[in-house]
């Protein structure tokens, strides 16, 4: 008998702790005490980096040649040019842009070379202030030289 008027307690107390909750939820609307409340996620931003890999010696344009930066992963086309993007979250950003002669015998054979991209928050452009942080496209121009 005990036992069974305990349950009854429990499933009660339950009911107006859910009851409460939902209530408090539905009257805030999403601000507290006048403040937008706290959204989750971040903005995110387009880090975009295009360009030409050429041969330091020749000046001649070299495809074949992968391109990376922050997993993105791209081979220069006949005419060297390549591109790559990352989306990640606004702030200034450093990636490291990885030159890599991956078929050396069709090409010649080139050094690899590692690049650092600096990106500043400031030099966003075309973000909604919201969920869309912008865009920042560098046009990088790499220059490789042969190995020996």
């Amino acid at each position: 008998m005990q036992k069974h008027l305990l349950r009854k307690y429990n499933k009660l107390i339950a009911f107006f702790i859910t009851i409460l909750g939902v209530s408090n939820s539905c009257i805030n609307n999403g601000e507290e005490y006048g403040v937008p409340m706290a959204e989750y996620g971040m903005p995110l931003a387009t880090y975009k980096v295009h360009g030409i890999v050429s041969s330091k010696t020749s000046g001649q344009a070299v495809n074949g040649i992968e391109v990376s930066m922050q997993g993105d992963t791209t081979i220069t086309d006949v005419n060297g040019n390549y591109a790559v993007e990352v989306s990640d979250y606004t702030e200034d950003k450093t990636y490291i842009l990885s030159i890599r002669d991956v078929d050396s015998t069709h090409n010649g054979s080139f050094a690899d070379k590692d690049t650092l991209i600096d990106f500043k928050e400031s030099e966003l452009t075309g973000g909604n202030g919201e969920w869309d942080g912008g865009v920042i496209d560098k046009n990088i121009n790499i220059k490789i030289e042969t190995k020996l």
